[in-house]
């Protein structure tokens, strides 16, 4: 070995050292060059968001004071995009109290409070006259020829603010609406506003526990819908409030086997995605004939039968014309003689109104991602909100096809049908109002309405040819 030459393993080692140094970086702090200027796009400030929420809760923590260091140096747009870091540092590093004040200067109060201060500021460095040139000035021995020009400028009797800075003080007004500002400022601020007062409501929702995720964010995504920047699915982006609460909705009940049912059943859809949700109704309404299909024979051979049966009937109630009560026990003791089971056909009304109830408790969880869809229907918009429109619409249809199928049921009233189907949906469309049903389960009904009409007269027409 020469002299000269430091050993093998010396220079591995510091390669290695090398390589790793260049791998992790260590203490490096966040660029914040890109918020230098009043332009500031709004990608930037997603990303930096981003990467703060991306480090560990110490490196957060060292990275709140130099954040703030940097504060004084930046326009107005680039503090408010900086003290936003600031916040999302705080809450990262575990110090929710901290940041909560720190959300709460972003509101809008602490807007204005802090948009007012730099007015004054900039105002007196701009009007204000240096100093040097009314500080001393040589006194003369008496009073100057009206021609001779002043040898000293007057001095102001103080700066003279814009109109803004002018309402500065602690009755300065608490909304930025009061103040002279551009669209895009207005803009800007109220998006800080927006995402300041959704944080601070997901964080004291999260401290104290109060309520669970779904209701607390479904709250919120009733709110009036703000741009910002939010966090949607684990990373910050440009969006609206109430998109960030649907998709915090979804996130809950992700895992859910039925939200899973759901989604893959949208995933087979062949509709635009705004409908992706009538393919789903439509999949489960097959779905639900399928299974009703046994109790839809049975009630078609009992219709069958009972219009066979009916020149029996008339000659019972001929029989009896005085006494209804003998005449209905005679009748049901034909029924009994014949085989004649009237079950199958109620059952299949009971349940169908069991699985319109089925989808609107189930498919309410899935409602949330039917929002982020844009689910709409012509003429009515978003279906998973009450309609009166659509709900009088499927009232109407639905009492159609039963008066229909009523007519032609052997010893039925036509008078008692129609009578007794609008009392039962004006009692329906009641409770609807009130407890605002979305209108996705009324069309859910209309589909099963329409299908169990298609498939009583195919079952119908088979049956017949069978017997004939």
């Amino acid at each position: 070995m020469t002299s000269g030459n430091p050993p093998r393993f010396v220079v591995a080692a510091v390669l290695s050292l090398s390589v790793l140094s260049a791998l992790c970086p260590g203490d490096e702090a966040l660029d914040i060059t890109a918020f230098s200027s009043n332009a500031i796009a709004r990608d930037d400030v997603a990303d930096a968001l981003n990467e703060i929420a991306a480090l560990a809760p110490e490196k957060a923590a060292q990275e709140v004071p130099r954040l703030r260091e940097a504060v004084p140096g930046l326009p107005p747009a680039g503090r408010n995009a900086v003290n936003l870091m600031v916040a999302v540092a705080l809450e990262v590093s575990g110090d929710t109290k901290a940041a909560l004040e720190a959300y709460g200067r972003l509101t809008e109060p602490g807007l204005t409070k802090s948009f007012l201060a730099a007015q004054a500021e900039i105002a007196a460095a701009r009007e204000a006259p240096p100093a040097a040139a009314y500080a001393s000035a040589p006194s003369s021995p008496g009073p100057a020829p009206r021609d001779a020009p002043s040898a000293t400028p007057a001095a102001p009797a103080a700066p003279r603010l814009s109109e803004n800075a002018r309402r500065a003080g602690p009755d300065a007004p608490t909304s930025l609406a009061h103040y002279r500002l551009s669209r895009n400022e207005l803009e800007d601020l109220a998006a800080y506003d927006a995402t300041a007062s959704f944080r601070i409501k997901v964080l004291e929702q999260h401290d104290g526990k109060a309520r669970k995720p779904g209701a607390f964010y479904k709250t919120l995504a009733e709110e009036p819908e703000r741009p910002g920047w939010f966090e949607v699915s684990g990373r910050w982006a440009w969006d609206t409030s109430r998109r960030a609460a649907l998709q915090a909705i979804v996130d809950t009940k992700a895992d859910r086997l039925s939200f899973r049912f759901f989604n893959y059943l949208a995933s087979l859809s062949v509709f635009p995605r705004r409908y992706n949700w009538l393919f789903v109704l439509l999949a489960l309404t097959v779905g639900t004939r399928v299974a009703t299909l046994p109790l839809l024979v049975r009630s078609i051979r009992t219709w069958l039968t009972l219009k066979r049966l009916q020149p029996r009937i008339d000659e019972i109630k001929a029989a009896f014309p005085f006494d209804q009560q003998a005449a209905g026990v005679a009748i049901l003791n034909l029924y009994s003689s014949e085989g004649v089971k009237l079950a199958p056909g109620c059952a299949l009304s009971v349940l169908d109104l069991a699985f319109v109830i089925w989808a609107l408790v189930i498919m309410g969880g899935y409602s949330a991602q039917m929002s982020l869809d844009a689910a709409t229907l012509p003429l009515i918009g978003d279906v998973t909100r009450f309609s009166w429109l659509g709900t009088i619409a499927w009232a109407a249809i639905t009492c159609f096809f039963a008066v229909s199928a009523g007519k032609n049921t052997p010893g039925y009233q036509t008078e008692h049908i129609v009578t007794g189907q609008v009392i039962l949906f004006a009692i329906i469309v009641a409770i609807a109002w009130f407890w605002q049903w979305p209108i996705y389960a009324f069309v859910f009904w209309l589909l099963l309405t329409l299908t169990s009409d298609v498939a009583r007269r195919t079952v119908f027409a088979i049956c017949s040819l069978f017997r004939g």
